[in-house]
Formats: structure tokens, C-alpha cells, sequence
């Protein structure tokens, strides 16, 4: 989440600068705040979600709809007592993260993103309600999402069974199993595919 509520200015000051979706294209990125508010970019503006362009709160809608067994789980665990606020915890747990990957692209359908919420490893609405960890046919554990955040803070095996109180051999028998779901074989493709898809610290 981030905090800012107006003027949120993409930086333009170097070469290869990434400018959020919906800054200075057709595109609409999702974010929530800290106080819980749903906002956008869209044609260059940051404004609240309800005031966005009506095919984004229309694509949103259609997605939600199916999700039948999200909808139970958020009237039961989150508490939601209406339609209204069960899809807007639906759009925080999906697109709540910000970021310069929009969410929506001109023409498509939204993208639910992976983001950490500070819920994630303690909430059992997660990859039900929120996207789950994939990578294509292969589901990450709860245990390798958190093997990859710590590889991505540049910790050894070592570390990494020192900080989750598991066995150096557990560390590198969970990293040999995410290179092989990742299908990579260098610590820094997994950094990257970490930062890439928000499964950070």
C-alpha cells in the first residue's frame, strides 16, 4: 500500500524511468491505501475508484461475479455484510498492491496481481479470495513464497533456515524446488521473479 492520497507524480528523471499504468497511456492501475480507500490512475489522473471510467468498475464486477466461493469467504471470515463491500475487499486482495504493471490494459480483461498485503502465510482466505502463488501448472507453498523473499534479501541457506527455524538441507531442498517450478538455475532470477511479482518483504 502507500500512503500518498493526491499528486502522485511518476518519476520522469532518468532513461528507462517506469511510469505506472494509466500515467500517460490508456491503461488503469489499481492501488489501496493505508486508510483502506480504493483509488486509480487513469487518463493521467489519480482519483478515488467509484470516479474512475466505467468499464474498469464494469470489468471488475463481471470478474467478481463468478467468483462464487470468494464471495462465501468473504462474507464469512471478512464479515462483509453487503454485495458492496465484499467486492471492494475482493478488489483490495486482487489489485491493493502498486505498482508499474497495470492492472487493466486497454481492451483486456483486469489482471489480479500478487502482492503482499501483510496477510499473506496467516490468512485462510489466501488463494481463494486472492490470487494464489502460480507460475504457469506449478502452486508455490506458503514456504517457498517466504524462501523467496528471503532469497531475494540476499540471505545463503544458512540464513534462510536460521530466520524460519528449519534445517540448512529443508533451505535447500525448498530451493532446489523453486528453480524447479521456476525452471531457472541462478539465486538471481529468483530475486528477480520476486521483485517482479511483489512476493517481497
Amino acid at each position: 500500500m502507500i500512503t500518498q492520497h493526491h499528486n502522485i507524480a511518476p518519476d520522469l528523471g532518468g532513461l528507462g524511468a517506469q511510469i505506472p499504468g494509466g500515467i500517460v497511456d490508456k491503461n488503469a492501475e489499481i492501488f489501496a491505501l493505508t486508510d483502506g480507500s480504493i483509488w486509480g490512475t487513469h487518463n493521467g489522473k489519480v482519483t478515488p475508484l467509484a470516479k474512475m471510467k466505467p468499464f474498469v468498475l464494469l470489468r471488475l464486477t463481471r470478474t467478481f461475479r463468478f467468483e462464487m466461493e470468494a464471495q462465501n469467504m468473504l462474507r464469512e471470515y471478512f464479515k462483509c455484510a453487503t454485495y458492496k463491500a465484499e467486492i471492494q475487499q475482493w478488489i483490495k486482495c486482487n489489485f491493493g498492491g502498486f505498482d508499474v504493471e497495470p492492472d487493466f490494459e486497454s481492451g483486456k480483461s483486469p489482471v489480479r496481481e500478487y502482492w503482499n498485503c501483510g496477510r499473506r502465510g496467516n490468512c485462510i482466505c489466501e488463494g481463494v479470495v486472492c490470487k494464489p502463488t502460480c507460475i504457469t501448472a506449478n502452486k508455490l507453498t506458503r514456504t517457498e513464497a517466504e524462501v523467496i523473499k528471503w532469497i531475494a534479501e540476499g540471505l545463503i541457506a544458512k540464513e534462510i533456515a536460521n530466520k524460519m527455524n528449519i534445517t540448512v538441507d529443508t533451505a535447500h531442498t525448498h530451493e532446489r524446488n523453486i528453480r524447479n517450478k521456476l525452471k531457472v538455475n541462478f539465486r538471481a532470477e529468483i530475486s528477480k521473479f520476486a521483485y517482479k511479482n511483489h512476493i517481497t518483504f
